[in-house]
């Protein structure tokens, strides 16, 4: 039950970074669209980057990010579902650089939980720079258009 609610809180987070992803690709021809997409990059990037980190934690292997945000996100939720389905998510990792200790399902929680937080930060700054159609992903829209 609980790998089943991760595996959808997963689907969530593809869903919605691709709605992102989808959204920078053509915001840079509108006024101020270009800065947006800059730092949406810029978030999207840090999300990978944190997804890698926590992963190797999780998993004790180091995987080095390419040169294409969409193929190294696609690789990082792939790499967190196969962990949802085959890690004890119970058992403790152990951060190296300060000894705290995490479950693997506290560390997945946050590794959604942060993402959510970054594409939130996306929306106000596309609320700032007066854009009106930046994409929407509420989780509960993500369940209506699910069933």
């Amino acid at each position: 039950m609980v790998q089943q609610h991760l595996i959808k809180c997963l689907d969530y987070d593809i869903w919605a970074t691709n709605q992102w992803l989808g959204y920078i690709e053509n915001v840079a021809s509108k006024h101020l669209g270009a800065q947006l997409a800059t730092h949406a990059e810029k978030w999207l990037r840090h999300s990978e980057g944190c997804y890698r980190n926590w992963l190797d934690l999780i998993t004790g292997q180091s995987t080095e990010p390419s040169d294409c945000l969409r193929t190294d996100l696609s690789a990082r939720f792939t790499e967190i579902g196969e962990v949802i389905l085959t890690v004890d998510l119970a058992s403790i990792r152990v951060r190296p650089s300060n000894g705290a200790t995490r479950s693997v399902i506290d560390i997945i929680q946050h590794m959604l939980n942060h993402s959510t937080y970054h594409r939130g930060q996306l929306r106000g700054l596309a609320e700032q720079a007066g854009l009106t159609d930046w994409p929407e992903t509420d989780y509960c829209l993500f369940v209506c258009l699910e069933s």
